[in-house]
C-alpha cells in the first residue's frame, strides 16, 4: 500500500437497508466504493440512538451514580446517569432530563465537556458527556419500565481512583469521567 496516496473518502452505493429494528436499537447493511480500485465492500452497522452520559456532583464533591443489572454485560454494573435522546431534544435537555429521571437530582450548573462515537468503523452512534455541578435532590427517581436503578453517592476522588484501576466497565463512565476532570482542575 502505496502510504504517500491521500485518502479519500468512500462513496456510499446506494441507500442504507435497515436489516433489524426493534427496541430503539437497529442494524443496517450499506455497500461502499473504494476509491482506490472501485471494489464494492458491504459493511453492517449496529447502534441505537444518540446518547449523553452525566458526571454529576454535589456540593460536597460527591458522584452520583446509578447501580443496576445490564443485560449486555450480563452483569450489575456502577455507571454515570445516562440515557438515549429523544427525537427532537437536544443532548441538554436529554442530560438535564435523564439526571432528573434516573436520580432525583438536578443542577443549574450543566454543561458539554465532550463527545465520542463509540465505534467510528461498526457503530454510529454519538455519546455526548456532561459535567453537571452543585447538584441537589429535586424529586424522587423516575426510572423506565425495563430500569432498577439504585442511587449511590461517593467520593469523587474514590470514583476516578476506581476508573483509573480499570474497575469500571462502561466506556461513557470513563470517558466522561476523564473529561470531566480536566474542567474540575
Amino acid at each position: 500500500m502505496n502510504r504517500d496516496a491521500k485518502v479519500k473518502k468512500w462513496r456510499k452505493s446506494g441507500p442504507a437497508e435497515v436489516v433489524l429494528s426493534k427496541f430503539g436499537k437497529f442494524a443496517k447493511r450499506q455497500f461502499f466504493v473504494d476509491p482506490r480500485d472501485g471494489s464494492s465492500h458491504e459493511y453492517l452497522f449496529v447502534g441505537e440512538p444518540d446518547s449523553v452520559g452525566i458526571v454529576a456532583l454535589t456540593k460536597e464533591n460527591e458522584i452520583i451514580l446509578t447501580r443496576g443489572f445490564k443485560q449486555a454485560a450480563d452483569e450489575i454494573l456502577t455507571e454515570i446517569p445516562a440515557g438515549v435522546i429523544d427525537k427532537g431534544e437536544s443532548p441538554l435537555e436529554t442530560a438535564r432530563r435523564e439526571l432528573e429521571e434516573e436520580t432525583g437530582y438536578g443542577s443549574r450548573k450543566i454543561r458539554q465537556i465532550g463527545r465520542f462515537m463509540r465505534s467510528t468503523r461498526s457503530i454510529p452512534v454519538w455519546s455526548h458527556c456532561f459535567l453537571a455541578v452543585d447538584c441537589r435532590k429535586i424529586k424522587n427517581p423516575r426510572t423506565d419500565n425495563e430500569e432498577d436503578l439504585e442511587i449511590l453517592k461517593k467520593p469523587f476522588e474514590d470514583w476516578v481512583d476506581q476508573v483509573k484501576k480499570g474497575r469500571v466497565s462502561d466506556c461513557l463512565s470513563v470517558i466522561a469521567t476523564f473529561l470531566a476532570l480536566d474542567y474540575l482542575k
